[in-house]
């Protein structure tokens, strides 16, 4: 399938409202999804032009006035049986990545334990949730060499997606640039299961933006970014976590709130208590 082809099934996604568009509105609407890839607007253009052309001929989109189109039944049909295409693909994506996330989760709670012991004065005393991940970064390489785990890594603030800078897009196809506080992945070498682990670290007592970091643990443990994947093996919006995590440190009470994340759900909810000794009271 060519680009021409790409551009026009992501047209059809678009439209499949049924609701007449613009075709200014259309190339609007592709530019914000393929921001990210930098495509000269010029040649975007020109292939949402091709593409256009393309769709009325097959008669799954109609013009109904000048520069006006909708799309059409058999446009509908045919994004019904290219979604029941996607929808394969990501059911194993999604097999893949529970098996991947019990992985996550015994790599998760032997780091912690790590991390706990070895910088328990520093949490008693108080540092900033940058060095506190910094440690937790530390303690993870450290859990992945003990676990003999060597295709997967630790990285806090890490901004890049291949190529790219590392970006999400939510369902109102609004475009964010990322960085999430502490991922372990395979910095793209493994293409089985890139993204392992995705960690969002606050301190009780800091309330900024947990919202937003629960929202970005949401789209990045998502299947698929909106709901679909349009033909990309490794979508270029970030998606695919096998498990997410907000850790809410609670340092008066020596305790941890963990929200565990799924399929883009939260799934789960621990408290774990620690002593002043750094162990993990069970």
């Amino acid at each position: 399938m060519d680009k021409v082809d790409k551009i026009g099934i992501e047209i059809l996604y678009y439209m499949r409202n049924k609701k007449s568009y613009t075709r200014i509105e259309i190339e609007k609407q592709l530019e914000e999804r393929h921001k990210i890839e930098k495509i000269p607007v010029k040649r975007l253009k020109i292939w949402v032009s091709f593409a256009l052309t393309r769709l009325t001929k097959q008669n799954l989109i109609k013009r109904i006035d000048r520069g006006v189109y909708q799309i059409s039944n058999n446009g509908l049909e045919k994004l019904k049986d290219t979604k029941a295409v996607l929808q394969e693909r990501l059911n194993k994506y999604s097999v893949q990545a529970d098996k991947k996330a019990k992985l996550a989760i015994k790599v998760f709670y032997n780091a912690n334990k790590l991390f706990i012991k070895d910088n328990i004065r520093n949490i008693e005393l108080g540092v900033s949730e940058v060095t506190l991940q910094g440690d937790f970064a530390q303690a993870f390489k450290d859990s992945l060499k003990e676990m003999k785990i060597y295709n997967y890594y630790s990285d806090i603030n890490y901004n890049k997606n291949k190529y790219f800078t590392k970006c999400i897009i939510n369902e109102k196809m609004e475009y964010f640039d990322i960085f999430c506080d502490l991922i372990i992945h395979s910095r793209g070498e493994s293409l089985e299961q890139d993204n392992l682990l995705a960690i969002e670290m606050k301190k009780k007592e800091n309330r900024k933006d947990r919202l937003k970091d629960i929202k970005r643990l949401e789209i990045m443990t998502s299947d698929s970014y909106i709901g679909e994947i349009l033909f990309d093996e490794l979508p270029p919006y970030i998606c695919r976590y096998s498990l997410g995590i907000f850790y809410d440190l609670d340092v008066k009470r020596r305790q941890i709130k963990l929200d565990f994340y799924q399929h883009g759900e939260l799934v789960k909810t621990q408290t774990i208590h620690y002593n002043s000794n750094g162990e993990i009271v069970e």
